[in-house]
């Protein structure tokens, strides 16, 4: 699960790289500072995007981690359908480090067409690696109520959603406000909410 969080930690960085880069055109360029907004518009939209990548290989990580041994396997995982195709690789070959690139594999193909970014959908994958009640483990860690976590996720992704599919244009036509300071609490709060995930994915090992 290493490469999991490792991976998302240098997405973030990149996150507050272009952050460091909108600070620098506005200081220089104050009257370009309306058309810099969109700057900050992608940084939610690829601070989102690391939450679901972060999901997506912890939960692959996980799992192979459980057929593996290492981790205890949940009824979620007991019950998940791997394709034929994955199954014959995994069945002809002795090799056990084989045997698992070919599960991961067939994880990130069946799990591709999902995203995980909403409280629910984070919520059930997780169970697949057998971490329950995450949003009271979460809470307890972030020091922060659950169902205010729940509501600061699902507000993060509602204008992560508005940016990327309608360009953040309100129905009159105009670009909703952004502010440099609001958008970095928010890759804030996915860092410190991602991170916290980790923790818990680490104490859940047999």
């Amino acid at each position: 699960m290493q490469r999991a969080i490792e991976k998302f930690r240098l997405n973030i960085k990149s996150v507050k790289e272009l952050d460091s880069l909108y600070t620098l055109l506005i200081k220089n360029y104050p009257l370009l500072e309306e058309q810099a907004g969109d700057i900050l518009r992608a940084e939610v939209v690829l601070a989102v995007s690391a939450l679901d990548c972060f999901i997506h290989d912890l939960v692959k990580q996980g799992m192979v981690e459980t057929y593996q041994g290492i981790r205890t396997p949940s009824k979620q995982f007991e019950g998940y359908q791997i394709p034929v195709k994955f199954l014959k690789l995994i069945e002809n070959t002795d090799n056990v480090e084989e045997k698992s690139a070919y599960l991961e594999n067939a994880i990130k193909e069946i799990n591709s067409k999902d995203s995980y970014q909403s409280p629910k959908n984070i919520d059930y994958i997780l169970q697949y690696i057998n971490i329950t009640k995450i949003w009271q483990k979460v809470s307890d860690l972030m020091e922060i109520k659950a169902e205010d976590i729940r509501n600061e996720l699902s507000l993060i992704i509602d204008r992560r959603n508005k940016i990327a599919h309608e360009a953040d244009y309100d129905t009159l036509g105009f670009k909703a406000p952004i502010e440099q300071q609001n958008i970095n609490d928010i890759v804030q709060f996915i860092a410190k909410f991602c991170e916290s995930i980790y923790q818990i994915a680490q104490t859940n090992i047999t």
